[in-house]
C-alpha cells in the first residue's frame, strides 16, 4: 500500500513538473512568435520609411519635369498631387481588400508557419 502512494505521489511530483516545463515551452514559444513579429514589422517599417523617400523626391522631380513642360511652376505639382488625391481615394475604398486582409493573412500565417514547425519537431 505505501508503494502504491508513494507510486501515486511520484506521478504528482512528474506530473507537475511536466506541467511546469510545459508552460514554459509555452511562453518561450509566445515570446519567439512575438519577437519574430516585431522583427518583421521593424523591418518593413524601416524599408518603407526609405521607399516613402525615394516615392517624395522621385514625385519633385515628376513635378518639375511637368512644370518645366507646361511652362508654368504650379502644373506639375498640381497633376502629381492629383495623381496621388486618386490613388488615395482608390486605397480607402478598398483599404479592407488592398491593405487590412493582406497584412492579416500575412501574420495568421507567420504565426502558423512557426507553430507547425515546432509541432513536426515534438
Amino acid at each position: 500500500m505505501e508503494k502504491i502512494s508513494s507510486t501515486i505521489k511520484s506521478l504528482g511530483i512528474h506530473l507537475q513538473e511536466y506541467l511546469e516545463v510545459s508552460v514554459s515551452l509555452l511562453k518561450l514559444r509566445a515570446a519567439e512568435k512575438t519577437s519574430d513579429l516585431i522583427a518583421d514589422i521593424a523591418g518593413v517599417v524601416v524599408v518603407s520609411l526609405f521607399f516613402i523617400f525615394f516615392l517624395l523626391f522621385v514625385s519633385f522631380g515628376c513635378a518639375n519635369l511637368l512644370s518645366g513642360v507646361f511652362g508654368n511652376n504650379y502644373s506639375g505639382f498640381l497633376i502629381i498631387g492629383g495623381f496621388y488625391l486618386v490613388l488615395g481615394l482608390i486605397l480607402w475604398v478598398g483599404r479592407k481588400r488592398i491593405i487590412r486582409n493582406p497584412i492579416l493573412n500575412a501574420i495568421v500565417r507567420r504565426l502558423f508557419e512557426n507553430n507547425n514547425n515546432h509541432n513536426g519537431n515534438n
